[in-house]
């Protein structure tokens, strides 16, 4: 899939604060290279991207190495190839045992943020070894989610886990990450890159309103309409129930494996 949009849309909706360093960065750089918030805009024809982000299931890391081509004022993002690195077993029991209602000590959520950061770096250095010829210009982290703090409708604050010096230090490159509490702090409800995408590929697709619904551990929906603002919102559980489920009748989460490499397409 081969996806355009015009590159005001993405500076204003989804990378805010960061500028991509103009030198190149060396493995006892990279931790200086973190940058936690969002991305202004970048002044190159053509970015390699790493993304990288863990679900609710807490099963593994999604990986995933894409293209971004500048062409006039449009943005053109090829996907290279994606795939899932599990989390060792130790590491995906303490990552449970974490979340409410249990009780986390500051020594288990160093250990943890720890594990998840090294976990994520290898994740990188891997995913753009096997999909993107060994290199990338920047790696984007949304890391592991242990809390979301809600009060009413409204999105107080947010914990994400997965250091990002450990990710710099992995790859030698700058790293992007916290775009969750970005958004809350602006006012979102810490899902900032569904919404942003569901509007570039669905406004004007249409004649009426549009919805599109991911069932990841959490279910989110986007609803976009014609000269309407994006809605966008979680639902409910989704797979995080389907997981226990499956644990509790077959022993397992249900995997299915697939790596993918990019097809070309269009969409507006």
């Amino acid at each position: 899939v081969l996806i355009t949009a015009r590159a005001e849309e993405v500076q204003e909706q989804a990378l805010r604060n960061f500028h991509p360093r103009p030198d190149p960065v060396t493995p006892n750089q990279g931790a200086c290279a973190v940058a936690r918030g969002g991305l202004v805009h970048m002044r190159m024809a053509r970015l390699r991207v790493v993304g990288l982000i863990s679900g609710t299931s807490m099963d593994g890391v999604d990986a995933a190495v894409a293209d971004l081509g500048l062409v006039g004022d449009t943005i053109l993002l090829t996907p290279l190839g994606a795939t899932t690195y599990p989390y060792p077993d130790r590491l995906h029991t303490g990552l449970l045992a974490a979340l409410p209602p249990g009780v986390c000590s500051a020594h288990a959520l160093c250990e943890l943020d720890t594990g998840v950061g090294q976990v994520f770096g290898t994740a990188a250095s891997t995913a753009m070894t096997d999909f993107g010829d060994g290199r990338a210009d920047l790696v984007a982290s949304l890391g592991q989610t242990l809390y979301h703090w809600v009060d009413g409708r409204r999105a107080l604050g947010t914990l994400q886990i997965g250091q990002p010096a450990w990710i710099a230090e992995a790859t030698g490159l700058p790293v992007l990450a916290d775009l969750r509490a970005r958004d809350i702090a602006a006012g979102g409800q810490g899902a900032p890159l569904a919404p942003t995408l569901d509007n570039l590929w669905l406004r004007g697709v249409f004649d009426g309103p549009a919805a599109a619904v991911n069932l990841g551990g959490i279910a989110n929906i986007t609803v976009v309409a014609p000269d309407q603002p994006i809605i966008g919102y979680d639902t409910g559980p989704a797979n995080a129930l389907l997981d226990a489920a499956c644990r509790r009748h077959i022993g397992k989460p249900y995997r299915s494996e697939e790596r993918r490499v990019g097809k070309e397409c269009r969409s507006r």
